[in-house]
Parts: structure tokens; C-alpha cells; sequence
């Protein structure tokens, strides 16, 4: 499963003092899709100091010659038991189809299956993966990693002018 990492790009685990170009380019590929930021700092350092979540193991980097973060894959699999080892790959919109989506890919299956050896034999492991359909990079290496679209979410936004109206109870209802 494991593919080659391309020309001109090295890679390595994160450490917690990468946080911030992580979010950077969590921040880039959100606005570059989504049109909005995504989430805070602050929340992903929370994610990050989930307990039994290991940025060390976990998260992996690509970056470019320049040192400049372009690729990154996490591996969430921290749950009791890990039969559903999660995978994120988020790639600098700039730079995909290009080979990077694939070799994350192939890191998070080899980190995904250390987990084989946590579960009872009699259980079944998979691993679970979700990206935004528009990103079709990364939607084509999950197909050709075997991973399947099983379920749809979707994230619904008001921008709102102002105060909404008051609601307006039925009779015989208060708060």
C-alpha cells in the first residue's frame, strides 16, 4: 500500500510546535473550497491534546524543498477499540494530483494497521476517512485505497443582517 513520496518533497511526523502551519494550511484548502477559514487555532490544539491521540505517531507531514508544509495525514485511532482507524488528508490546494495524495494515503493504511494488533482476532477493522466531494483528489485516492461513499453530510450557514424574530410560542408553552 505504501507509495512512493515524490521528487522534491521530504517527510517527517509532526510535533505539537507545527500547530500553526498545520492550520495554515487547514486554513488554505478551507477558503480555497469552502470560501471560510475553518476552524480556530485553538480548536485544533484541542484536537490535537485529544487524550490517547499522539501528534507524534499520528500526523504526518510532506513538505516542499523550501521547508514549506504542502501535505499532511492523520490517523485517528484512539477509540477503545480502534476498529475504525480515521484518516485525514489535507493537501495545499495548489499542489495536488500530483502524487502527494497518495503516498499520505499509503502512510495512513500502514499507520492504520498497527491497530490489528490491539483488537480481538474475531473483530473487524476498517478504515473510516471523510473529505468535501470537491476535493477531488483526495476523493480519488480514498476510491483507490477501496474506500467506498457510504454517507453524505452537509453543513448548512446563515449569514445573518441581525437579530432573528422572536419565536412565537403555542399557547400554553413558556420558557
Amino acid at each position: 500500500m505504501k507509495k512512493k513520496l515524490p521528487i522534491n518533497y521530504t517527510s517527517r511526523q509532526a510535533v505539537m510546535d507545527d500547530l500553526p502551519v498545520i492550520h495554515c494550511l487547514e486554513e488554505k484548502k478551507s477558503l480555497h473550497y469552502s470560501g471560510v477559514p475553518g476552524f480556530s487555532l485553538e480548536r485544533l490544539r484541542n484536537e490535537y491534546e485529544t487524550p490517547g491521540f499522539d501528534v507524534n505517531k499520528s500526523v504526518h507531514l510532506v513538505e516542499n524543498q523550501q521547508d514549506k508544509l504542502v501535505g499532511l495525514v492523520e490517523v485517528w485511532e484512539h477509540s477503545d477499540p480502534p476498529v475504525y482507524p480515521y484518516v485525514w488528508i489535507a493537501v495545499d490546494p495548489d499542489l495536488e494530483n500530483r502524487g502527494i495524495e497518495d503516498y499520505l494515503m499509503g502512510w495512513a493504511g500502514e499507520r492504520a494497521l498497527q491497530v490489528i494488533g490491539r483488537v480481538d482476532p474475531d473483530l473487524r477493522v476498517a478504515i473510516r476517512a471523510h473529505t468535501d466531494h470537491k476535493i477531488e483528489s483526495v476523493v480519488k485516492v480514498l476510491k483507490s485505497a477501496g474506500l467506498g461513499q457510504i454517507r453524505h453530510g452537509f453543513r448548512m450557514r446563515i449569514d445573518m443582517e441581525g437579530e432573528p424574530d422572536a419565536p412565537v410560542w403555542p399557547e400554553g408553552i413558556s420558557i
